[in-house]
């Protein structure tokens, strides 16, 4: 009879230690559960702010700008509109929400078509690969850069 009780005693011990750690986990599971919902809020209100922000990107008001015409087959900007441009840049720097820069650029008909039909001449190893990588190429030219 001692062997049995001694045994009971035992596997009562084992299960009280493991009642305890039952119990321990438990709370930590509850703390986890609310530093995963604090953490979620968070995660929203970020989201939240950025969504706020990108879709805010397009609203802004033109303060100022400048056109440079180039020479054909030049890309040099010329003194006075360099200083132009620097002016912009100055006041740009000045604003408190930040600022959108919006580079376009355009290209003579001519040269542009003339181009397209390099890349589709027999004897061209582009073709219509290079049509493509030149359609890009161009668009680029239009597309609007900022930096919010």
């Amino acid at each position: 009879m001692g062997t049995y009780q001694a045994n009971k005693n035992a596997t009562d011990a084992e299960i009280a230690a493991n009642q305890a750690a039952i119990a321990a986990a438990k709370q930590e599971i509850e703390a986890n559960k609310q530093r995963i919902a604090a953490n979620q809020s968070s995660i929203d209100e970020v989201a939240q702010s950025t969504q706020k922000r990108f879709s805010e990107l397009g609203d802004f008001v033109v303060k100022g700008e400048h056109t440079v015409y180039f020479s054909t087959g030049d890309y040099s900007i010329p003194g006075a509109d360099r200083q132009a441009l620097a002016d912009l840049a100055k006041q740009a720097l000045a604003y408190q929400k930040g600022y959108v820069i919006q580079v376009a650029a355009f290209a003579d008909g001519v040269i542009v078509g003339s181009a397209f039909v390099r890349r589709l001449l027999p004897e061209s190893p582009e073709g219509i690969a290079g049509v493509r990588d030149l359609t890009t190429e161009l668009s680029a030219g239009v597309r609007r850069t900022g930096a919010p």
